[in-house]
């Protein structure tokens, strides 16, 4: 979850090539993730219904969990590997699995849903901002991965930063601004900017001290 411009990762690039740590250990570690996720098929569903974490017999940690995390770690993984090694098996892979999501058009369920798909599905926007320039991801595609995250994902991210303001905002956050780059929409930016500032000036005194 760390932003990383071109000149830096040119940097890191060196570092990797240098053998210099701890990038140099954090990059093998990333292949082998990208190697094995060659072989991920992605199985994403038509309806997903994400249950509360107190409701009895909850499925977060048993299904949903593991279900996002498996195909948004295959897609980052591999669209990372691609931007530090150029090769364009790792692209089509994390390709592969936008594009599955985003065809099956999945729909979300249930009371958690804004918390964990802010919380577990985010790195498949880190994926697709990785690939934005990829030509190998056609642009008809990247259209509709872009229109089914708007439509079925963010529009339940968003709704959790108004109305909560623990833990919940906080990954409602990341999830709106995230959002925001791959969409390229200034006024979610904006509005994840917003919180922020209301997520801190709730926890300030009018001095700038932290409430006890």
């Amino acid at each position: 979850m760390t932003v990383i411009n071109r000149v830096d990762m040119a940097v890191v690039k060196q570092r990797i090539a240098d053998q210099v740590e701890p990038q140099a250990s954090a990059f093998r570690k990333l292949m082998r993730d990208a190697d094995a996720a060659q072989n991920f098929r992605p199985d994403p569903p038509e309806t997903m219904d994400i249950m509360g974490g107190y409701e009895p017999n909850t499925n977060q940690e048993t299904l949903i969990r593991p279900w996002l995390w498996r195909n948004c770690h295959a897609a980052y993984c591999s669209a990372l590997a691609f931007a530090y090694t150029g090769n364009r098996r790792y692209a089509d892979k994390a390709v592969e699995i936008l594009n599955a999501w985003a065809a099956k058009k999945t729909v979300f369920t249930g009371h958690d849903r804004g918390l964990q798909l802010a919380s577990w599905f985010s790195p498949m926007l880190y994926a697709a901002d990785l690939l934005h320039d990829y030509d190998g991801w056609k642009p008809a595609d990247q259209e509709r991965f872009k229109s089914w995250w708007r439509a079925n994902v963010l529009v339940h991210v968003r709704e959790i930063i108004h109305t909560h303001g623990n833990n919940w905002k906080d990954a409602g956050l990341l999830g709106v601004l995230s959002a925001a780059v791959v969409l390229e929409d200034q006024s979610l930016l904006r509005e994840g900017l917003d919180g922020i500032e209301d997520y801190f000036e709730t926890r300030t005194n009018r001095q700038g001290r932290v409430r006890s």
